[in-house]
């Protein structure tokens, strides 16, 4: 199977004609129809057992919290399709799977290596405060065990984390500031690190947990969506500013004539 689409291949489809184009693209709607027609065509081939959609829709119910068959056909009717046609779509997104880990399952590895430091899981306590002093001596009674840190940032907090008491995570370290996740990669665990200016903020931080990224299931079908994600929307993207290029040089030369 290849992954190389023909772009001519999927304007020749009826819905994308010269003036369909102009009105899709001018209600940004051209992209995402370009990106379902790249999926259809590329899952085309692939089947799905009846036995199989019956469990991808109980695995739905279940998902969805639907107990009965009653709820179950209150929410397609909702959405105005079929209950044959619900299957399908369910069935589309397991062969969009498939489709996905044919092609890029064999890469995920090497993207995971690629990505391995932004994966890695923190777990960490911190207060945010503008005063350099203020910060000193949060860390200074912190320090010398005069209060804890949860208290210190509930009542000095000034940041997000003040409602969770200080406690971040466990989040991917990669959506720490770069300096703050420098820092905690050089901590150890309950290790108090003095006050650090960060965007202009005085940071009192202490590492909670360090949970260093592995290449399991569920990371490599993270890495498989990534490079199935990035593919499709490069594929879409580049049909699109075809489409609208050779549209664009249609009107101008019907324009000239």
């Amino acid at each position: 199977m290849t992954l190389n689409i023909n772009w001519q291949e999927i304007k020749s489809l009826a819905f994308f004609s010269k003036e369909s184009i102009k009105i899709l693209h001018q209600y940004e709607l051209l992209i995402p129809l370009i990106k379902e027609t790249i999926i259809d065509r590329q899952i085309q081939n692939y089947t799905i057992d009846e036995t199989i959609k019956n469990k991808l829709v109980e695995n739905f119910c279940k998902e969805k919290n639907i107990t009965s068959e009653t709820q179950l056909k209150e929410f397609i009717s909702k959405k105005n399709i079929s209950f044959e046609l619900f299957k399908d779509k369910l069935a589309r997104n397991l062969k969009q799977k498939k489709f996905a880990l044919e092609n890029f399952g064999a890469k995920a590895e090497a993207r995971f290596l690629q990505r391995k430091e932004g994966l890695d899981i923190v777990k960490y306590n911190l207060i945010r405060v503008k005063e350099f002093f203020l910060a000193r001596e949060i860390y200074t009674q912190i320090k010398e065990n005069e209060s804890t840190f949860e208290l210190l940032a509930q009542k000095f907090g000034e940041g997000p984390e003040k409602d969770a008491s200080g406690l971040i995570g466990p989040i991917p370290i990669n959506r720490a500031h770069p300096q703050l996740a420098k820092l905690l990669r050089t901590s150890k665990p309950q290790e108090l690190r003095e006050p650090i200016l960060v965007n202009g903020w005085h940071l009192i931080v202490q590492l909670e947990e360090f949970i260093p990224a592995t290449f399991n299931e569920q990371v490599k079908q993270m890495m498989i969506t990534e490079l199935y994600d990035g593919w499709l929307n490069k594929e879409s993207g580049e049909i699109s500013s075809d489409m609208i290029e050779h549209y664009q040089t249609d009107v101008n030369i019907s324009s000239e004539e």
